[in-house]
């Protein structure tokens, strides 16, 4: 189907197209470049259907797993032991530790024996938690692309751990009751099956992976490339749900290659927003270069005032990071960092992408977050409409300030309202929130500059 990373890439081919053409036509190629996609839902549905399929293979697995019997060698008391085969006599009679003195001859206290143990730790099963683990992964993927659409309209009206500035969503239904359903109410008969059948499907996976043979055979995991067994080829439900990772396995991209597709997406839709705002053109400076493997965006500075952004691309860290300074003439007096952590699937515990403690703020950027544990969140998606409304947001949030008395904030944190801030000579740190804010003059007037809006 569609789907998001098959998106990506071709948004990513798309680009490198453009791009190598003539890199002086860079504003045209951005304009030119297809930034969203209409999620395909009939795609999805079957998907979704050979995914039920292939979970009730799985599901026969579970109930009765391949089970071989092996032998292991265990040392026992000698008066538990029964009879010892010659290699276990051998062995008691080499080992010199299992033998004790008594009544004036050696006599093994304890012996080498062995037993047989029936288990479904095989390579075979060890290749279904594997399987889980993928079908788990295409679920999200679908789940993400039509749930953040319509679980909640608080998705539409705030971004989870950003300020609400002048550009958010909220301050305009605020600013226009009238306007407050801004998105449409009816109910859409495609969207609502495909979500409502992938959660189904979600929820059937996650019991599978609660059960015994889920938590004793992921403890050994196995790792692709997988190489198929005589079970994996011939034994019914094996073979069904081997094939079906075969298939849908091959023509899918490394994490790492997606990861830098989705990285060049956002990177690139920025770069699309600024051009488009007036904010930055490009000019006959190659800005963006391509090679065999990866673009390389150069370094991009702006100016509303009264603040000035430079934002520079570090792929390999898979980071953005915006300088922002206010400025007096070429002189800066006081600046900030706000690094935004780039990754397209990303976990809770991945999430320590980079030191928060080297910037103001820091903010996680992804296409397929676990938006419910990550606080600082944009969930940028091709399948969102409200993409360059994110943007104008995250650049109000990085310059939320406001004219103030320097008497009262010199001394009381306008983030959280406590007095005992600390003034370390540039900027007062809040010891309460763990937010940073700066007091700035501005023509005869004090204007605080939120620079880190803390916990």
């Amino acid at each position: 189907m569609g789907t998001r990373a098959d998106f990506l890439t071709r948004f990513d081919e798309a680009a490198r197209s453009l791009l190598a053409k003539d890199p002086r036509d860079f504003s045209v190629a951005l304009c030119t470049l297809p930034f969203e996609e209409d999620f395909p839902f009939e795609e999805a549905k079957a998907e979704l259907s050979e995914i039920a399929g292939v979970l009730s293979r799985i599901l026969t697995i579970v109930r009765r797993p391949r089970i071989v019997a092996t032998r292991e060698e265990v040392i026992l008391r000698s008066e538990l032991s029964g009879k010892l085969s010659h290699e276990s006599f051998a062995e008691t009679m080499r080992d010199p530790k299992l033998w004790k003195e008594k009544d004036g001859s050696m006599a093994p206290e304890y012996v080498h024996s062995e037993t047989t143990i029936d288990t479904f730790l095989t390579y075979e099963n060890r290749f279904i938690c594997l399987l889980l683990d993928f079908l788990e992964d295409k679920v999200d993927a679908i789940l993400s692309g039509v749930s953040p659409l319509i679980e909640s309209f608080h998705s539409f009206y705030s971004q989870k751990g950003m300020p609400l500035g002048p550009f958010s969503p909220s301050h305009d239904i605020a600013l226009h009751p009238d306007r407050r359903f801004l998105y449409p109410l009816k109910k859409d008969v495609s969207r609502d099956e495909v979500y409502e059948s992938a959660s189904k499907i979600l929820r059937r996976i996650r019991r599978v992976k609660e059960t015994e043979f889920y938590r004793l055979v992921s403890l050994r995991p196995l790792r692709p490339p997988v190489i198929p067994n005589n079970v994996l080829l011939h034994e019914t439900s094996y073979r069904a749900c081997y094939r079906y990772y075969a298939t849908a396995s091959a023509s899918m991209a490394s994490k790492e290659e997606l990861d830098r597709h989705y990285f060049h997406y956002v990177a690139l839709s920025l770069l699309r927003f600024f051009e488009e705002k007036k904010l930055w053109k490009p000019d006959d400076q190659f800005v963006i270069g391509n090679d065999k493997d990866r673009f390389h965006p150069m370094d991009v500075a702006f100016r509303i005032p009264p603040f000035t952004y430079e934002f520079s691309f570090h792929e390999e860290a898979s980071r953005i990071e915006a300088l922002v300074s206010y400025k007096t003439g070429r002189k800066i007096l006081s600046s900030t960092t706000f690094a935004l952590l780039v990754r397209r699937t990303l976990s809770e515990s991945q999430a320590n992408l980079g030191d928060p403690e080297d910037a103001g703020e820091y903010c996680i950027v992804s296409e397929r977050p676990d938006a419910d544990t990550i606080s600082r969140l944009l969930p940028f998606s091709p399948y969102r409409s409200d993409k360059d409304a994110m943007i104008q947001e995250l650049l109000s949030a990085m310059s939320t300030a406001c004219e103030v008395s320097y008497d009262t904030f010199s001394s009381r944190c306008p983030i959280c309202g406590k007095e005992g801030t600390r003034y370390d000579g540039g900027d007062y740190h809040c010891p309460h929130c763990g937010g940073a804010y700066a007091i700035l003059r501005l023509e005869g007037k004090d204007l605080v500059w939120i620079k880190n809006h803390g916990r």
